[in-house]
């Protein structure tokens, strides 16, 4: 009995510093009309497992909190039955748009230039986008982020889209032409280094993946419904439709709040509240979750340094592996012989070159895709971030070995048609949980800069590749260099990604704690040995995880399940 006395009061003194910590809380950010809100929803966030303890909770409440309607714990339910995912519905229809853009941006080259570039101009206009997101587009998302917000940098991205669009469809001169193509990849730029922050920033931890993976699917509708349009209309139509939609997003995303996250580094923390409030049902929800931002915030030190230099991302030890991580895994993806997928059948002297049997190829795959990508999304919060990724990059590899270069369609025809859909489906199913693990793996004091450099880097190995591709297509084994540089992603990807599905945004960080070697020597010592003597030997052996081996240094990583 006396042991039960001492634990009721630990559990007292221990509510009472936190409600004190509480008060200071509101105290210093002018809190004081949420004081009692914010009290519930401390206690509520120390002690979520005892909930029938904390008192003034309704049955509603304790229902939401307790996972019994079944999403804000466990997310047993589709994207689209979510709260947050419904309340993004606009940040996808900018994600559809830059899908829209993103694909028309190829209709200025002819079918006949995939391969081919007859001249320095030509070439430097057809990878105008990639080489605008590369040096300018990415970059510009630091300064824009900082200034302006998430919002402020989508705003300024469909600005250009808006602008490029309306030139588009415009006949321009060739240097025109490289300017229009060159701006149309700075909103690239801002886009992809934005738009999947925004949206780990404002999802709930439990539901990151869902919410991030589905604007993957919002790319993939725009990509679909340009197809579409270019079956019926001419490209000039398609580039004024593109434009009339980025001006309803450019009026729109100042309806939508700014990310939470983002306010509470600038000590906003009232307009965080706010925005919180409206992605979260109730608002002991919204308070519970500006508490536990502000808590985890300090606690992994995210408030200290917010205007860390570009260098910090190869010196500070948690933000170089970061770094080391999300280059490994996504710069390979431009080398893996997927946009090669979606133009070997334009190849002179094949009899598959006419444009409408293209695009309607193109449709039947792009519709394929959401089938595959929809359960994709539906798992990213169940399956591990690094497995899901693991097991697209095999199959690649795999079909790169029978990719039929210049066969066009007469020759092999099924072959061909396999191998492009496999090709391209796996691709896409990577692109899910890939933007989730680059845009939550930076800490928030690097996030802008780690994505501008990311993504970056991307581009610019897709540029390089593209020049060279003129010199090398015909080369007889060029297909195996592709299938080997998948190769190299799948062995980049298993020894140096880390697992980061179950810890909160803000405790990412932490799964970044042991250094590089330690992980690649747990993998080579404990995970090959493993699987080798589960699956090949079939011994019942027990697997032991990253955290509580000897190389694992107290980091909390790898998910085992």
């Amino acid at each position: 009995m006396s042991g039960d006395v001492q634990l009721e009061r630990n559990i007292t003194r221990r509510e009472h510093q936190i409600l004190l910590d509480v008060d200071e809380f509101a105290t210093r950010y002018d809190l004081g009309h949420i004081r009692e809100l914010l009290k519930k929803a401390a206690l509520i966030a120390h002690n979520p497992s005892d909930l029938a303890r904390t008192e003034g909770l309704n049955q509603e409440e304790i229902a939401i909190l307790s996972g019994k309607d079944g999403e804000y714990r466990h997310g047993r339910c589709t994207p689209f039955q979510s709260q947050i995912v419904n309340s993004m519905m606009l940040i996808y229809l900018a994600a559809a748009v830059y899908g829209m853009a993103h694909f028309s941006a190829w209709t200025y080259i002819s079918l006949d230039q995939w391969y081919s570039a007859p001249n320095t101009l030509e070439s430097v206009t057809f990878n105008a986008p990639h080489i605008g997101s590369a040096l300018v587009g990415c970059w510009c998302t630091v300064p824009l982020n900082r200034a302006v917000g998430r919002r402020g940098a989508i705003f300024t991205a469909m600005g250009l889209i808006i602008l490029t669009s309306i030139a588009g469809s415009l006949e321009l001169w060739p240097v025109a032409n490289l300017i229009q193509r060159f701006c149309l990849g700075v909103s690239f730029g801002l886009l992809e280094c934005t738009i999947p922050v925004y949206c780990v920033e404002t999802s709930p931890d439990h539901q990151r993946g869902r919410v991030t993976g589905a604007w993957q699917m919002g790319s993939l509708f725009g990509q679909v419904l340009v197809v579409t349009l270019m079956l019926v209309v001419p490209v000039s139509w398609i580039y004024l439709s593109i434009s009339i939609c980025a001006g309803a997003i450019c009026v729109g995303c100042w309806f939508v709040p700014e990310s939470p996250r983002w306010l509470v580094c600038k000590g906003q923390m009232l307009a965080a509240f706010d925005s919180l409030r409206y992605f979260r049902p109730t608002g002991l929800l919204a308070a519970r979750d500006l508490y536990l931002f502000h808590i985890r915030s300090e606690t992994t030190g995210v408030a200290q340094s917010q205007r860390a230099p570009l260098l910090h991302l190869f010196t500070n030890p948690r933000a170089s592996r970061a770094t080391l991580a999300a280059v490994s895994v996504i710069v390979p993806r431009s080398l893996s012989g997927y946009h090669m997928a979606m133009a070997t059948q334009n190849l002179k002297g094949t009899d598959y070159d006419t444009t409408i049997a293209w695009l309607f190829v193109t449709l039947g795959y792009t519709l394929a895709l959401f089938t595959s990508m929809f359960t994709v999304v539906l798992a990213a919060d169940r399956a591990s971030r690094r497995k899901l990724l693991l097991w697209t990059i095999l199959p690649m590899a795999c079909v790169m070995g029978f990719y039929p270069i210049g066969w066009g369609f007469a020759a092999q025809q099924t072959i061909g048609i396999a191998a492009k859909a496999i090709l391209i489906v796996m691709y896409n199913i990577g692109q899910v949980p890939l933007s989730v693990y680059v845009a939550e793996s930076f800490p928030i004091q690097y996030r802008d800069y780690g994505m501008a450099f990311t993504i970056s880097m991307y581009h610019g190995s897709f540029a390089a590749m593209r020049v060279a591709m003129p010199n090398l297509v015909y080369w007889p084994h060029f297909r195996y260099t592709f299938a080997v540089c998948n190769l190299i992603a799948f062995i980049l990807a298993f020894f140096l990604m880390r697992e980061t599905k179950n810890l909160a945004l803000e405790e990412v960080p932490l799964a970044f704690e042991a250094p590089t070697r330690n992980l690649i020597l747990y993998r080579l010592s404990v995970e090959i040995p493993y699987f080798f003597r589960r699956h090949v030997l079939r011994q019942n052996v027990q697997f032991l995880p990253f955290e509580d081996s000897k190389y694992g240094g107290g980091a909390i990583v790898l998910d085992t399940e």
